[in-house]
């Protein structure tokens, strides 16, 4: 049943981005709408988090429909910025520090690396 309520919120979460993305393309604003759907998402997260034992967080359907599902297809911005919520909260800014340092930079460097990797093979 989790698998279905996963399907179902992603499904809703990426056309709600999808929309977002065609709104601010229409008004030449698209490198906008990341920003937006990342910060709109993050706080979103963040409330159901503080939420969490009012919505049965992580032992109900609720978990799987909306942070997983929909916030998972509309933004995974958020489940990082949650994560280093969590660090903060338990006072590990080591690993805050480490876990920001390894998503930013290890995905700039994937980025960079498959976009010269698909060039050199002649697939883009």
């Amino acid at each position: 049943m989790q698998y279905i309520l996963i399907g179902l919120g992603g499904i809703v979460g990426a056309l709600s981005r999808a929309l977002i993305f065609q709104l601010f393309i229409n008004h030449n604003l698209a490198h906008w709408a990341t920003a937006l759907v990342n910060i709109l998402g993050s706080f979103v997260i963040g409330g159901l988090f503080a939420m969490g034992s009012k919505l049965g967080w992580g032992s109900s359907g609720f978990y799987f429909l909306v942070a997983v599902g929909f916030m998972g297809s509309f933004t995974t911005f958020s489940a990082f910025s949650l994560d280093i919520l969590k660090n903060l909260q338990s006072a590990d800014f080591l690993g805050a520090c480490a876990h920001i340092s390894v998503n930013l930079f290890g995905s700039l460097v994937a980025v960079i690396i498959g976009y010269k990797s698909f060039q050199w093979l002649h697939l883009a």
